[in-house]
């Protein structure tokens, strides 16, 4: 059956705009560069900006939607959120009941704990926001996040309940969409585009970085509607434009962290690219029939692609070139069967109570996933079928947390900080760890085996201690700051320092070298024992993958280790920068751990009973025992 002929067999429903394929056949592009990037990352590498792509599309067709409403009188918030809710929630529950599925037959108990926050914030449309913080979009970590793709889904929804009151204002204040709208959603656009600059945010999650790329579409659909002039011209020009569109696209390879430059640059490409579409609906680049199936499946496509990729991950399947293949086959017929058989029927239902039923539904499955959160035992336990291991954090860390008011309240530190402490006295002498996530993972064990002394953390995760280097750290600022800031502030008995080390950081090695330096030569100065200490090995691959999940299924426990030639190779340059910055301030002590996890030969992610790490780098519980008696060994009042 030819692509054309399987649309036909399709039930028809009675859309409210007029059908463009062109604009189906742009969002099958726009979810085909994601998948493909999710797949075959390191090759596709500029594919994220498909989601860019998709933002702006969704900016054009919700003004559509509510502009010919409003244009007829016909407007109402109590159908267009009926409309949202039949449009999005019924692909968005089965992606939520199959991950759970998922997670309930072959996650950890601490993953599936952690999986119910998650269900939790993405069927309450705030996962987004709770992603803040926790990982980075580029992050190894983050393909351990079966949800962690709901964060654009999130940013949607929440455009979607202010943005229908704006245009209202917009409309009845200029009786229609003339050029005084056109300029004011330009204002807007700028707007928001410039605000986060100003704002101490996570750039690439935050709703106010993103909204004004949804308000770039809404700009398109005004423009393209009311100047039928610059819809020909931009029509007579479409090959620039496509070029325009494909340079933009083609600008983030090989990105890692958030461009608000490139990504204006793919938002401004894709408005000039709609508009053009909007008076050539018939394209041929886009309005063939295989981008347009992928278009008309987009968004259950979207959902579950991330879902089964991450899960391959977690079991430890290695997703090659050939396998890639396979996953995306099945997450294309998965997505058709969604779109054929729940999504088309959705939409056809004009009720307002099947409506209040998704509502109802999407609210259980937001607090299943707090009660999944928040459970002491009763569902996981009755999985008996599963290994349960410890990968979680220490059940003290919300105590830490909570003693550290204290310091949070002395330093009025950033919200994201990580500041625990085990006693909080101001009086008393303190061992200070710095650091980023890796010195959280240390500070709990020092503070387990000290229990008469006292200890505090000060860091957040991705920001070297100390490092005054914001072109390679530019959201460090604050809490580096901070950091100065309290070796003023307490007396200090000595201080460590914990860093996360990978190739990352080490773009530059000279600049990392000559910052280093600094933070060596400032340390030197002080009148306290200060260690430094390397970083434990970094994994390429998850210690979950080693152990025996459901059935005794997924487990290859020959690759919980790496040879040691391996680990020293991987860190010969980091290596040598700090034993050079050793010799040369010998008033630092530089401890290297290493032969807590690794022997002779091989670097160990499981000893045969527990694992040693929670993630490919971070320690667990077990592995920061041991690199605690590591130290044990270098600093005597340990």
């Amino acid at each position: 059956m030819s692509f054309k002929n399987l649309f036909k067999s399709l039930p028809l429903v009675n859309h409210s705009l007029a059908y463009n394929p062109s604009i189906d056949g742009l969002r099958g592009v726009a979810v085909l560069l994601v998948v493909i990037f999710h797949i075959w990352h390191e090759v596709f590498s500029f594919g994220y900006v498909g989601v860019d792509i998709f933002f702006v599309l969704s900016g054009f067709l919700i003004t559509q939607i509510i502009y010919q409403k409003i244009s007829r009188n016909a407007f109402s918030l109590k159908e267009f959120y009926r409309n949202r809710i039949r449009r999005i929630f019924p692909a968005v529950i089965i992606t939520l009941l199959a991950v759970f599925s998922a997670g309930y037959l072959f996650m950890f108990n601490d993953e599936l704990l952690n999986l119910g926050k998650h269900i939790k914030s993405s069927a309450l449309f705030y996962e987004n926001f709770r992603l803040i913080g926790e990982v980075g979009y580029w992050d190894k970590d983050a393909s351990l996040k079966p949800l962690l793709h709901f964060w654009s889904l999130a940013i949607e929804e929440q455009f979607y309940i202010f943005w229908p009151f704006i245009l209202i204002i917009l409309f009845y204040a200029k009786n229609n969409f003339n050029i005084k709208i056109s300029i004011s959603l330009s204002l807007i656009c700028v707007l928001l585009f410039i605000l986060p600059f100003f704002l101490e945010i996570n750039k690439f999650y935050h709703l106010l970085s993103r909204s004004y790329e949804l308000a770039f579409g809404s700009l398109a659909f005004v423009l393209a509607k009311e100047y039928k002039k610059l819809r020909a011209y931009l029509h007579i020009y479409k090959k620039f434009i496509y070029i325009f569109f494909i340079i933009a696209i083609l600008a983030s390879i090989n990105n890692t962290e958030y461009n608000a430059f490139k990504t204006l640059l793919i938002s401004l490409a894709s408005c000039a690219l709609i508009i053009s579409l909007n008076r050539e609906k018939q394209s041929i680049v886009f309005a063939n029939s295989p981008l347009v199936f992928l278009g008309l499946i987009s968004f259950p496509l979207y959902l579950n692609h991330y879902a089964i990729i991450s899960f391959c991950h977690i079991l430890g399947i290695d997703i090659s070139a050939w396998r890639g293949v396979l996953v995306l086959i099945i997450c294309v017929f998965l997505a058709f069967l969604v779109y054929r058989f729940i999504e088309l029927y959705a939409r056809a239902q004009k009720s307002y109570v099947f409506a209040g039923i998704l509502l109802a539904i999407m609210l259980a499955a937001g607090f299943g996933g707090k009660a999944v959160q928040k459970d002491k035992g009763k569902i996981v336990s009755q999985r008996s079928f599963i290994n349960t291991l410890p990968f979680a954090w220490p059940k003290e860390l919300k105590e830490y947390e909570q003693n550290a008011v204290i310091f949070k309240e002395l330093l009025n530190t950033d919200p994201l900080a990580f500041i625990y402490t085990n006693k909080s006295d101001l009086g008393k002498k303190y061992t200070l760890i710095l650091g980023d996530s890796h010195a959280r993972d240390a500070f709990f064990n020092i503070s387990a085996s000290k229990e008469s002394g006292h200890n505090l953390m000060l860091g957040i995760g991705d920001c070297p201690a100390l490092m005054r280097e914001y072109e390679m750290f530019p959201t460090c600022k604050i809490i580096v700051d901070k950091e100065y800031e309290l070796l003023n502030k307490i007396n200090i008995k000595e201080l460590f320092i914990f860093n996360y080390m990978n190739d990352s950081r080490l773009k530059n090695p000279a600049l990392y070298e000559s910052k280093m330096r600094e933070i060596f030569a400032f340390l030197s100065q002080q009148n306290y024992p200060v260690y430094f200490v390397i970083d434990v090995p970094t994994l390429p691959f998850f210690p979950s993958s080693c152990i025996g999940r459901s059935f005794g299924l997924f487990s290859r426990y020959e690759s919980c280790k790496i040879t040691r030639e391996y680990y020293e190779q991987s860190v010969k340059i980091y290596k040598q920068i700090i034993n050079s910055l050793a010799k040369e301030f010998p008033k630092i002590n530089v401890i290297d751990p290493v032969n807590a996890l690794c022997d002779e030969k091989f670097c160990y992610a499981f000893d045969g009973v527990k694992p040693l790490y929670g993630d490919n780098h971070h320690l667990n519980v077990e592995g920061g025992k041991r690199l605690f008696n590591e130290l044990k060994k270098h600093i005597k009042d340990l």
